[in-house]
């Protein structure tokens, strides 16, 4: 009766605080490797949480990298609020969600995440997620790399949703990039074999 696809509600299901983690992988249906199937997976998060392998600039996997940082619209915010639909008064929304610097000025986002939500806690879990997602700007850390050197072969190594370590040489910022992050997707070019 809301008009909404199972994919809407899954996506703002994933989008509140403490909201599962879910994916639709491929896998054989038989032994001959003929027939492809979907596989549907929903956890409270997918991946391990402490990174098994790193990807390096100097070792085997050869990586490159892009660093973007992004505060344009939707990307970035210290003050957050969530809205439904509604007229007046009986609109729901949450509560702002800011991060208080005396420093920094102040940037809002007004967003809905459902048509549908009447009840303003829920909506006060999406702004206060959201918030903590974005108060920042919207990082993004792009690796490039041989996909089946170890340690970091795609799908022995490293999977979907796992936090992986990187050790990065390049001019930005000085000094390359170390750390770990999660791995949020991966694409594959058979041709370049990264």
């Amino acid at each position: 009766d809301e008009d909404a696809t199972v994919y809407q509600r899954l996506q703002e299901l994933a989008e509140v605080i403490d909201g599962p983690d879910w994916t639709i992988d491929l896998g054989w249906t038989d032994s001959r490797k003929q027939v492809v199937s979907k596989i549907f997976r929903m956890r409270p998060r997918i991946g391990v949480e402490i990174p098994t392998a790193t990807i390096s600039s100097l070792g085997k996997t050869a990586a490159t990298y892009t660093y973007t940082l992004d505060y344009g619209k939707g990307k970035g915010a210290n003050d957050v609020m969530a809205v439904s639909s509604g007229e007046g008064v009986d609109r729901p929304q949450s509560s702002h969600y800011r991060v208080n610097r005396d420093d920094t000025p102040r940037f809002e986002e007004r967003f809905s995440p459902s048509s549908s939500i009447k009840n303003n806690l829920i909506l006060n879990q999406h702004a206060s997620a959201r918030r903590n997602r974005i108060y920042t700007g919207t990082r993004s850390l792009e690796i490039s790399a041989r996909w089946d050197a170890a340690p970091a072969r795609l799908g022995i190594d490293l999977n979907l949703g796992d936090q992986v370590g990187y050790d990065l040489d390049g001019h930005f910022p000085p000094g390359g990039l170390q750390g770990n992050a999660r791995m949020l997707g991966w694409r594959l070019d058979p041709k370049t074999g990264r």
